[in-house]
């Protein structure tokens, strides 16, 4: 079995949080081991969703690749594959934690979940096109959103044999929200204050991740 992503207890997400990482970080990185040994292992940024319901124990993980893309010729449904979401991410300073500083060293902030799956290839059209469908909804509305419905669905069908979709049962889903939480309420209330004022758009949404994190501890003072 391959490694779990390196998660000290303190900074553990838990399941429902890991899958709502996932839907808001959708668009990952999909990673499988090359046939050749000495070779680094294949990568490919896609889209991917995680479906089904884990109380069931029918959550899958679809998506889908270019077929100009060399990555989907591993995927056999045997190969073990890695699925990586990041979210925000920042680094941290320890100045910024207040008159603790000489007791801290430079750190970076983030959130991240991963799948460990074995995809295999989807070979029926329908199931493609249902594939492509679940996708888009993750980022269309209900009402009023692109569908491959209708005039579209030819469209899709046409475009098929460009694109290789992808599923397979989810073997582990985990996540890790690094926020500090293994520094005090005021450290992290003092950090956090610090890397909102930074112009990075990435820092502030970390920043209000570690104060979330705090409230939800109850010590955000």
């Amino acid at each position: 079995m391959t490694e779990p992503l390196f998660t000290p207890p303190a900074f553990r997400m838990e399941g429902p949080a890991a899958r709502a990482h996932i839907a808001a970080h959708s668009f990952g990185l999909l990673t499988l081991a090359d046939d050749d040994p000495a070779a680094p292992p294949l990568i490919a940024p896609v889209p991917m969703r995680v479906t089904g319901d884990p109380e069931r124990g029918d959550e899958r993980l679809i998506g889908h690749v270019a077929k100009a893309n060399p990555i989907w010729r591993r995927i056999d449904g045997r190969r073990s594959a890695r699925a990586v979401f990041m979210g925000p991410h920042a680094y941290l300073s320890p100045r910024w934690y207040g008159a603790d500083a000489a007791r801290a060293v430079p750190t970076w902030n983030y959130l991240a979940a991963e799948v460990v799956f074995r995809p295999r290839l989807v070979e029926a059209p329908d199931r493609s096109i249902e594939i492509l469908a679940a996708l888009a909804a993750l980022y269309e509305p209900a009402e009023g959103g692109w569908a491959p419905a209708g005039s579209a669905e030819e469209t899709v069908r046409n475009m098929l044999p460009g694109i290789v979709a992808f599923e397979g049962p989810v073997e582990r889903l985990a996540g890790k929200a690094k926020l500090s939480q293994n520094k005090s309420p005021a450290q992290i209330a003092a950090a956090a204050a610090a890397m909102a004022d930074q112009v990075d758009p990435l820092a502030r949404q970390t920043a209000a991740a570690m104060r979330a994190a705090l409230e939800a501890r109850g010590e955000a003072g």
